[in-house]
């Protein structure tokens, strides 16, 4: 985690149109997706929690569930879980030619793969760029989402630097992951190392196997290792130096003492 946003979260913003990358104060100051629902459903947001004394946020699929003073408990009806399934796809660069509500509705139906993992996921079929054309109702909204919980992923154990779980699907598919992409994380399914993608335009996807698939994801910070050996061989070098000066400073004194 960095004290900064992490630069594949950015790039998700703007490639979703969420954002302008070129504006360096939004890249700094992430306004989140308020104005996105089934971003939000997509990236795990469960509660929201406002102010507001219109039906606007119930408009957008919460209900609400709680009341604290003036301030109103969501929560919404087409969450989607943290980790769940695709067996569809979209080449990434196919995917930027959509406007910003056809690439929402895309998301409900197929994953975007980068340039780099095309030939990976070669077998899944392709989704069709008239499909996003479609009018997107609450119904459809419900079905598409409902659609994507058929397969999700069982959390075991969850933490900053290592999740575990497990799945069962009845082919292969591309479980998605609402974090962002980084090189840090591993992970391996039935103790088999099994390479994490870069997804839906800078977010977390892993191919699955047919059948039961345990999932474990371990987070690395990059140059971990090559940090800690240069910390000790600057420590090793730091105390020859002190052992030379020390070595130096008594052999002056014992020539003065002579």
């Amino acid at each position: 985690y960095f004290s900064f946003n992490q630069k594949n979260y950015i790039k998700f913003l703007g490639d979703l149109n969420v954002i302008d990358i070129k504006d360096e104060n939004a890249t700094r100051w992430i306004n989140g997706l308020g104005n996105r629902p089934i971003l939000f459903s997509l990236s795990s947001g469960k509660y929201w929690l406002s102010k507001r004394t219109d039906n606007a946020v119930a408009n957008m699929g919460f209900d609400s569930i709680a009341k604290f003073g003036d301030v109103t408990v969501f929560k919404n009806k087409y969450v989607l879980p943290f980790g769940f399934t695709y067996d569809k796809i979209i080449g990434e660069d196919e995917f930027k030619k959509l406007s910003p509500t056809q690439k929402d509705f895309c998301l409900l139906r197929a994953c975007v793969v980068s340039n780099d993992d095309t030939n990976s996921v070669g077998a899944f079929p392709k989704f069709i760029y008239k499909d996003t054309l479609a009018a997107l109702d609450y119904n459809n909204y419900n079905l598409f989402s409902t659609d994507l919980k058929k397969h999700t992923f069982s959390v075991s154990k969850f933490s900053q630097n290592y999740i575990t779980g497990n799945i069962n699907t009845l082919e292969s598919k591309i479980l998605f992951f609402s974090m962002p992409f980084d090189k840090g994380w591993q992970a391996t399914i039935n103790g088999n190392p099994a390479k994490i993608m870069m997804t839906n335009c800078g977010l977390t996807g892993i191919l699955t196997q047919k059948g039961e698939n345990k999932i474990e994801l371990k987070f690395v910070p990059r140059y971990k290792k090559i940090g800690g050996y240069v910390s000790i061989v600057a420590f090793i070098i730091f105390c020859c130096l002190l052992g030379f000066q020390f070595y130096k400073s008594k052999s002056a004194s014992l020539n003065t003492n002579n």
